[in-house]
């Protein structure tokens, strides 16, 4: 099993060369990233921890200033 540290600095490594034009994207980009890989069989709301930040997922999905190829 993946311990939450190892999670975290896999998502921050893997999300280090995104580029996004507000940092705050990033931040977010690396949290879920960090939520969605501890529980990677769970949909969106049962790996976030309250409506609020499945709310926020959802809005960084749908945000036209976060295109999937700053993701990837």
């Amino acid at each position: 099993m993946t311990g939450r540290a190892e999670v975290q600095g896999w998502a921050e490594v893997e999300m280090q060369g995104a580029e996004f034009k507000d940092a705050r994207h990033g931040k977010r980009a690396v949290q879920m990233l960090e939520q969605l890989a501890a529980r990677p069989e769970a949909s969106v709301p049962l790996a976030c921890s309250g409506w609020a930040e499945t709310k926020a997922a959802y809005r960084f999905f749908s945000n036209p200033a976060v295109p999937a190829h700053r993701i990837r």
